[in-house]
């Protein structure tokens, strides 16, 4: 999915337009901004409040690589 000046991936995707929530699902779900990427089995976007949750299985982390001095990967374009 790319949405603004991201790439989402994911095995599930769901998006409330209502409350521009983006919800991606499965193993290997990633959001990628630039060289920042974020990894986990649930990303849950809030693009009205740019913020995101990323929560993992008990048995995997959540991985994060974010480069300073960028916009970050949760800055949305509009």
């Amino acid at each position: 999915i790319k949405m603004d000046d991201k790439i989402a991936k994911s095995e599930k995707a769901v998006y409330i337009t209502e409350t521009e929530t983006l919800i991606l699902t499965g193993s290997g779900s990633k959001i990628l901004s630039g060289k920042n990427i974020v990894s986990g089995d649930k990303i849950t976007l809030y693009r009205s409040e740019d913020r995101m949750t990323v929560e993992s299985s008990a048995d995997k982390r959540v991985e994060a690589i974010v480069f300073p001095g960028g916009k970050g990967i949760n800055k949305a374009q509009r």
